[in-house]
């Protein structure tokens, strides 16, 4: 990485110092992974699918005013792979492009509503009977495609969030 987009990528993940003790305690706790890594934070934990907890700069950290005011993205998404080009995702949006105040005093918060998805998250599960010839069954609300074609749909869903400016 060069300097100047050292200096950055530096500039934008400075921030989430305020919050990193609280979210390792978070995943320590609760036996999750934590990722520090572009202007955000990542929880992860896998099982029969891989369930991610960010906290995300809204916008493309590499191109944005670092004088400007910074908003941020919560949401949990859910990866279930069960074949070499199926790609299943169930994404939740616990809070659109709020300030840092926001996100760091409502911390606990996002993440019991981060841990009550989790939970309660159901996971397609394959047919077992000849007829569905091993097709899976998707619960309500995931989307289902291939790779690219799921990735396509999670950045246009994530910029007409912003775009709204909804916090669901």
């Amino acid at each position: 990485m060069s300097d100047l987009l050292q200096a950055r990528f530096d500039h934008f993940s400075c921030i989430f110092e305020q919050i990193d003790d609280r979210l390792s305690n978070f995943a320590d706790e609760f036996g999750w992974e934590i990722i520090k890594r572009r202007a955000g934070r990542d929880l992860y934990k896998v099982r029969e699918a891989t369930f991610v907890f960010g906290i995300h700069v809204d916008g493309e950290w590499r191109e944005l005013d670092l004088e400007a005011p910074m908003l941020y993205t919560v949401s949990t998404t859910v990866f279930f792979d069960p074949a070499s080009d199926l790609r299943c995702v169930k994404n939740n949006y616990l809070a659109v492009s709020q300030t840092f105040d926001y996100v760091k005093a409502n911390l606990d918060a996002l993440w019991q509503h981060a841990v009550d998805l989790y939970e309660e998250c159901p996971l397609p599960t394959q047919r077992t009977e000849e007829n569905y010839g091993g097709f899976y069954s998707v619960p309500e609300g995931w989307n289902v495609g291939s790779r690219g074609t799921i990735e396509a749909y999670i950045k246009a869903e994530t910029l007409r969030l912003q775009a709204e400016g909804t916090d669901t």
